[in-house]
């Protein structure tokens, strides 16, 4: 009997030991993508009373950008969210909050700011000559 007691006492020690480090290495959700998986680096900060916006939008369009350069567009004039996201975008490039304005594409890592440098990105990336 003592056997018995003393081998499912080790079974369920051995048990505990490898719940916990299943929980501690294990991905968290592993078999879901992450949102940040889903989402691109790139973002394309616009106003909607912006006409150098509206020329990248044009661009962006006409060459059908979008089907071969993953980003996001975010509105920044009327989304406060956004706005502020602008903001700390452009304070870690090392934008003057007084030069801060849009269009502004963040990288990943750097921002571009006007239409000119914009679309020359998006033609470097997309492949259009």
């Amino acid at each position: 009997m003592r056997n018995k007691k003393t081998f499912f006492v080790v079974i369920l020690i051995i048990v505990i030991i490898i719940a916990v480090l299943v929980a501690i290495f294990w991905p968290k959700n592993a078999s879901q993508p992450s949102s940040q998986a889903l989402q691109s680096d790139i973002i394309l900060y616009v106003s909607d009373i912006c006409q150098h916006c509206k020329n990248v939008e044009k661009f962006i369009e006409d060459n059908k950008v979008a089907d071969k350069v993953p980003f996001q567009t975010e509105e920044v004039s009327t989304d406060t969210k956004n706005a502020q996201d602008l903001m700390l975008k452009a304070g870690k490039c090392g934008i003057a909050n007084d030069q801060i304005g849009v269009p502004l594409l963040w990288d990943g890592s750097t921002c571009l700011l006007g239409e000119d440098e914009i679309t020359n990105f998006f033609k470097n990336k997309a492949g259009i000559n």
